[in-house]
């Protein structure tokens, strides 16, 4: 404390604000939770049992830090059960998307699925 006291007469205001927790960035949050809910919705049927699981930690996690800032995260207005908003690359996966991977994927779609999607999404959970 004292380091920033002196840090702020010498330095001015700002050597204050580095020590100030980091405000929460709500729609950094909210597009988290949405690429969350996408890799679930485009793999989450393709995944391994630890893999759920830690998918579905990581959505929970995100879910109760949204809720403590807003009221009932992604109404089914906001983000309809088969949409999807995920960027990797230059490819963006929408809502169609989930329809072509669930119902009637062919051999390039599962491939797509095992070698492009679920490693961005397991990278995006930290798992590995």
């Amino acid at each position: 404390m004292l380091v920033s006291l002196i840090a702020a007469g010498l330095l001015g205001a700002p050597a204050l604000a580095a020590d100030a927790p980091d405000k929460v960035d709500l729609t950094a949050l909210e597009a988290h939770h949405r690429e969350l809910l996408s890799c679930d919705r485009l793999t989450g049927h393709w995944l391994q049992e630890d893999e759920y699981m830690a998918m579905h930690t990581a959505i929970g996690d995100s879910r109760q830090r949204l809720e403590a800032l807003r009221p009932m995260p992604f109404s089914e207005e906001e983000f309809p059960a088969g949409a999807a908003d995920l960027t990797i690359g230059e490819t963006r996966y929408t809502g169609g998307d989930v329809a072509r991977m669930k119902e009637t994927p062919g051999e390039a779609d599962v491939r797509e699925a095992y070698l492009t999607i679920r490693p961005h999404c397991m990278r995006l959970i930290g798992y590995f």
